[in-house]
């Protein structure tokens, strides 16, 4: 019987790592965002928020609706690697929580032999490395990402941009730790090809879909059976 199959999808900051996971999503696939429950986790008036504001300042936190000002909040972690690590520290563990109740949501209850936990920081921070069956990295070139950074936050200088490239692992260091590298450098529509393609080989046959379902359908059965039988024993 062929596992579900658990993919870490990484990549540098702008190199189209979001991009491939919503191709992924297109196809079907379930795509568990790190970024999104990040944000998710600091919506007011979480206790993830609270230890931000009591560890950083009120002044990142936004005094008309008690938002984070990510932008104040930026401009503090990404210039002080040890702040950053910090705020790492505070923020993962709610991070992590949440990414394994929805893998396991995803596995045991709706089946899904491929699931994708997308994670900016999989090999920085390996909080969910152990358990990823393969990991993907999107890559591009240095030029490019640099480009498309720009591009998508015209507000940073050129210097600001390389800062913020400059606070992840190197691409060529996340490239030699990857089973499978993407490489981004072309158009949307070569990145498309390049995940249908990936997907194809990581989805197991159907036969091995339909006895790890059976398998754990039965399971599901037994435990059920047993509680009742527990229940109503008299």
């Amino acid at each position: 019987m062929a596992p579900p199959v658990i993919v870490g999808l990484t990549g540098g900051i702008a190199s189209g790592k979001s991009t491939a996971a919503a191709y992924m999503r297109d196809a079907g696939v379930p795509v568990i965002d790190a970024d999104l429950i990040a944000r998710q986790a600091m919506q007011p008036p979480s206790v993830c928020l609270l230890c931000v504001r009591l560890v950083f300042g009120k002044e990142v936190i936004n005094e008309h609706d008690g938002t984070l000002n990510r932008a104040r909040l930026g401009q503090i972690i990404f210039g002080d690697p040890k702040k950053r690590a910090l705020l790492n520290r505070i923020t993962h563990p709610f991070i992590v929580a949440s990414m394994m109740a929805q893998l396991l949501w995803q596995l045991l209850v709706r089946l899904q032999p491929v699931v994708v936990l997308d994670v900016p920081l999989l090999f920085e921070t390996k909080n969910v490395l152990w358990i990823c069956s393969k990991t993907v990295v999107v890559a591009c070139e240095p030029d490019v990402q640099l480009a498309r950074l720009q591009m998508r936050n015209p507000e940073l200088s050129e210097n600001d941009a390389k800062q913020r490239m400059a606070a992840q692992m190197p691409m060529q260091e996340k490239t030699k730790l990857a089973d499978i590298v993407v490489d981004n450098s072309g158009t949307q529509s070569d990145l498309r090809q390049q995940i249908s393609a990936l997907l194809q080989n990581l989805y197991p046959s159907r036969r091995a879909q339909q006895l790890y379902r059976g398998i754990i359908l039965s399971l599901a059965a037994l435990v059920g059976y047993t509680f009742v039988r527990f229940a109503t024993r008299r």
